[in-house]
């Protein structure tokens, strides 16, 4: 049998006000696949997590870097990327956001609400930063 993969990509400039545009273009994309609609809304949550992270930490709030988003669905699979141009990070070395010194900090999230929502979190910093999530599901 064939393999299928349905995918999408979408390039921002790295500013917050355009999450917006990422959502909706994403939720167009999903809404029509058979994904529970819990699984879509971690997803999007996640998407929205990875691309803030990009955003803000990989290019700096500079619109004059690009975010790189790619979606794509195979059979009960689905993977998203968001790539920038960042030097990367230790991901073992992020705070625990739920240890009590941090519980009250207003950031510092991301990367731990991503690894709560995938099934499979991978980081590569061979060319930028490329965050990439995983999620399994049965239609």
């Amino acid at each position: 049998m064939p393999t299928t993969i349905q995918s999408d990509s979408l390039v921002i400039p790295a500013s917050l006000e355009h999450l917006g545009k990422v959502h909706e273009w994403a939720q167009l994309y999903i809404e029509n696949l058979p994904i529970p609609s819990d699984k879509q809304y971690e997803i999007l949550l996640s998407l929205s997590e990875a691309v803030t992270n990009a955003i803000r930490h990989g290019s700096h709030n500079k619109p004059s870097e690009k975010i790189t988003i790619t979606i794509e669905k195979n059979h009960s699979v689905f993977r998203l990327m968001v790539q920038d141009t960042g030097d990367g990070f230790d991901p073992e070395k992020l705070p625990d956001p739920t240890h009590d010194d941090r519980l009250l900090v207003p950031s510092g999230r991301g990367v731990f609400l991503l690894r709560s929502l995938a099934d499979e979190v991978r980081f590569d910093f061979s060319s930028g930063t490329t965050v990439t999530a995983v999620f399994h599901f049965t239609a």
